[in-house]
């Protein structure tokens, strides 16, 4: 079964690789016949068009979401290339569905190329909603360069509606993230773009400044089409200031940065006509002459009303200069025309931008009463909330009273305890002294008594005093136990078992026994009570003496285990070993039984004849 399992694993793993390779081929393919697609569609739509749809199907069939999503997007941009705006909308409108939940950033650039292709169809409210649907996305993600150019195209839809308030608004917020992403390029656009709204509201002089910034940087980065463009804005802004010097000095500049012309550029057009109308202006007619025919072709290129109408303003003014009126009054007829066209556009985008408003307004209040309305709920919810927060501070007052009581009272307890334990541990050392160290003292009078008794007498007192010297070293071993048991520098269980290997060194001696220590310690720093180290101690004296004395061993095994809270050692020698039933328990195994008691511990005693005991004791060290 295991195997088996093994197997279904190893298989459905291989299923995936291959799976995920054949993904990655796929996609390979449908990148490779977009950029053929790409590439074809200046030569031919329609081919191009057909391999994008064989692409999409792959992409469908494969279920590749992600590159379906892609070549949508770069269809749609071949689509408002050859100016079918509303196809490329709806391309689009199909990416962004694919691209929700999966890349912000492309579902964030479907809202924006919409709203462009709305602004080519002239259809402001539209893009603006789209712009405006896109800019909450952006904001929602928080993707600074998606916000700041949404913010650029809508102050760019604004200014075709002629709302040039809101069209500076939105054009200085998209300048403040350009300039805080170090967008040289979109700032340098955006000043351009601000020069034009100040030259439609006739504020030249501000016109003229943002015009000079977007010259600068496009300097700098070397944009020179772009220079050539805000050059030319900058001759027709000082033209309408009628500041002619200027106005030809940057024109000219224009024109040569130009260089080749390009008859198809909407800009380079404009600044031809810019030029010629400035040139006939300032009385300069034979260089007025060479830009005829540049407008001529520019004219067979354009159908742009705006070009056209400073088209026939350039030759209108001149053929009237030159005196060749009728030319003049067939161009001025054709300027007429061209500008009732414009004025009914106008008044076409004069309706878009009061139903625009009409819209945004009630929406505004509708928004302001859904605002307040939430106002006014959370103020409920808020008075709610004052008063379960009053309700629940004065339990946590209660709460902390009562908590601040029960550490006093603890600390109460904690304090009494320690009294008492203080209070035990001077008893139990003045017992020590008592029983041990006063009896032995009592010994040694008595000895010394006789070896003076002895010297009188002539006798050998050498044993007697020997003895006497023996309980000497006695008394101080034992005195030396109880001061380094009550000194707290000693209170870890690291310097207990390093002191209980000292001890069980010394009275082993010069004995062949050998010491084995098996040393198993969790936590060197846990704290251990004078008492209990006390009391460890004693057992720990009594089981090795013990080993020595009776147990005829080579080897004496022992282990110091710590897990936690729980210290358990042990003695075990290999002698000869006893039976517990016959053997007399004395007062060296009371001694260690009651001392384990005293303390909370237990003490066991396990002995085979002919193979050695084992003495072990169990204690909390906590």
């Amino acid at each position: 079964m295991k195997y088996f399992r093994i197997f279904i694993l190893l298989s459905f793993s291989i299923s995936l690789f291959f799976i995920s390779k054949a993904n990655e081929k796929d996609s390979i393919v449908i990148k490779e016949m977009v950029m053929l697609a790409m590439d074809t569609a200046d030569v031919n739509f329609d081919i191009a068009l057909h391999i994008f749809n064989q692409a999409e199907k792959i992409a469908v069939e494969k279920k590749i979401v992600s590159s379906q999503g892609d070549l949508l997007l770069d269809k749609g941009v071949i689509y408002f290339n050859h100016s079918k705006y509303q196809e490329a909308i709806d391309v689009f409108k199909k990416a962004a569905d694919l691209f929700k939940g999966i890349n912000n950033v492309k579902e964030i650039r479907c809202y924006y190329n919409m709203g462009y292709c709305y602004t080519y169809l002239n259809d402001y409210k539209s893009a603006l909603g789209i712009m405006f649907d896109g800019l909450k996305l952006a904001i929602k993600y928080n993707e600074k360069s998606s916000i700041g150019s949404l913010y650029t195209n809508i102050s760019i839809a604004y200014q075709n509606i002629n709302d040039y308030d809101n069209a500076l608004k939105y054009a200085g917020k998209s300048l403040a993230i350009k300039k805080t992403l170090n967008d040289s390029s979109g700032i340098a656009s955006l000043y351009n773009n601000i020069g034009l709204i100040y030259t439609e509201l006739q504020k030249y002089q501000l016109a003229i400044d943002n015009f000079k910034k977007a010259v600068q940087l496009h300097s700098e980065l070397g944009a020179t089409s772009l220079q050539a463009s805000s050059l030319s804005n900058l001759s027709i802004a000082y033209g309408s200031m009628q500041n002619l010097d200027s106005a030809l000095y940057y024109g000219k500049n224009a024109v040569r940065l130009y260089g080749k012309p390009n008859y198809l550029d909407y800009s380079y057009c404009i600044m031809l006509a810019s030029m010629g109308d400035i040139l006939v202006k300032s009385g300069h007619l034979l260089e007025a002459k060479e830009y005829l025919e540049p407008c001529n072709r520019c004219k067979e290129n354009s159908d742009y009303e705006y070009y056209t109408f400073n088209h026939y303003s350039f030759f209108s003014s001149y053929y009237s200069k030159i005196g060749n009126y009728k030319e003049a009054y067939q161009n001025l007829n054709h300027l007429l025309a061209v500008k009732d066209s414009i004025h009914k556009e106008s008044v076409s985008i004069e309706n878009q931008k009061m139903s625009i408003q009409y819209e945004f307004e009630q929406k505004a209040k509708v928004d302001s009463l859904n605002h307040k309305l939430e106002l006014s709920k959370k103020d409920s919810i808020a008075k709610s909330y004052k008063i379960r927060m009053y309700v629940i501070l004065s339990i946590l007052i209660l709460l902390i009273a009562f908590t601040v009581l029960i550490i006093n009272r603890i600390k109460n307890r904690q304090h009494i305890e320690r009294i008492v334990h203080l209070e035990k541990m001077r008893n139990d050392i003045a017992s020590d002294l008592h029983d041990d160290i006063g009896s032995t003292l009592s010994s040694i009078k008595i000895f010394s008594d006789l070896a003076i008794k002895q010297s009188e007498q002539g006798k050998d007192i050498k044993a007697t005093l020997l003895h006497v010297s023996n309980l000497t070293n006695k008394i101080a071993n034992n005195i030396r136990e109880i001061v380094w048991s009550i000194n707290p520098s000693n209170d870890t269980i690291e310097i207990l078992v390093d002191h209980l290997r000292k001890i069980a060194t010394e009275i082993i001696g010069t004995s062949e026994i050998q010491l084995i220590f098996d040393i198993n310690i969790e936590k060197k720093d846990v704290k251990i009570l004078p008492n209990k180290r006390r009391n460890i101690i004693m057992v720990f004296k009594e089981a090795i003496n013990n080993a020595r004395k009776y147990s005829n061993t080579d080897i004496i095994n022992i282990q110091f285990n710590q897990k936690g809270s729980q210290l358990h050692l042990v003695v075990k020698d290999f002698g000869k070993g006893f039976d517990l039933n016959k053997i007399d328990r004395g007062n060296g195994l009371s001694n260690m039984e009651k001392r384990a008691d005293e303390i909370g511990g237990k003490v066991s005693i396990l002995s085979v004849i002919e193979k050695g005991t084992e003495i072990s004791l169990k204690v909390s060290v906590s």
